[in-house]
Order: structure tokens, then sequence, then C-alpha cells
């Protein structure tokens, strides 16, 4: 891992959250500062980024909406699967593609109602709450 250039962009894929039966439970990748931590003797770049059920692609830029960071894809991608214990590199056209064949992530109870009339009542009483579907 220490050949990661300095600009380029490390991406996690795998053990994200703890399993709690179907649910997401604690975090584990999930959070910038655990990459940070976890990584920083063995990379040389700062733009470490876990795939999370809120990040997106625009512009040629990972965006995490969570925690207000952007990431660019224009330099060198590394992808580090954590089940697999495994680095790669992929072309920045893949990482679409990447983030679309993420497993579904259950966060909250609520989430295995989606699509169903429980969601809509849910959302009906507590409209914060869109965030989970």
């Amino acid at each position: 891992m220490k050949k990661i250039e300095r600009n380029s962009i490390l991406i996690i894929t795998g053990n994200i959250y703890s399993k709690l039966g179907p649910f997401a439970h604690i975090e584990f990748f999930s959070m910038p500062w655990s990459v940070n931590i976890v990584f920083k003797d063995n990379v040389k770049t700062n733009n470490i980024v876990a795939l999370t059920p809120y990040i997106f692609i625009e512009d040629g830029y990972i965006i995490d909406l969570k925690f207000d960071k952007k990431y660019s894809l224009k330099n060198k991608v590394y992808i580090y699967d954590s089940k697999k214990d495994l680095v790669s590199t992929m072309p920045s056209e893949g990482v679409p593609d990447l983030i679309q064949k993420q497993p579904r992530t259950i966060r909250h109870w609520v989430q295995l109602f989606q699509g169903t009339w429980v969601q809509k009542i849910v959302i009906w009483l507590s409209p914060r709450l869109v965030y989970l579907f």
C-alpha cells in the first residue's frame, strides 16, 4: 500500500459497518477519521473515502454529503477491498459502476419497509425520515 501516491484516491469497500442481523450496525470504515487513522502510516494520500450509501459522483468528483467533502477522480484511483485485503487500481470511469454494485445498507428498521404503504405512513408521520429511503 505504500505505493499509493500522494494525489491519488483510495476507495474502501467492505466492512463499512459491522452487521447485526440484517442491519448495518456499528460504524467501522464509514467515518473519515477511522480510515485516516487506519491508513495514515500505510499510504501517502489523504484522499481516502469509504463507499458509504450517501456518496455519489458529480463532475469528476466523489461527493460525500454527510461530511461535506469532495474527492477528485482526476488522479489515479485505488480500491481497497477490506474483506479480501486486496488493493487494486481502477479507471475513474469504473467508479460509478462500483458504487452501483454495492449491496444495500439497512441502518434503521424502517428501511425494511421501503416501497410499501408503511414507508408512506412513516414519511407522512415524520417527514424528516425520508433520508432513510
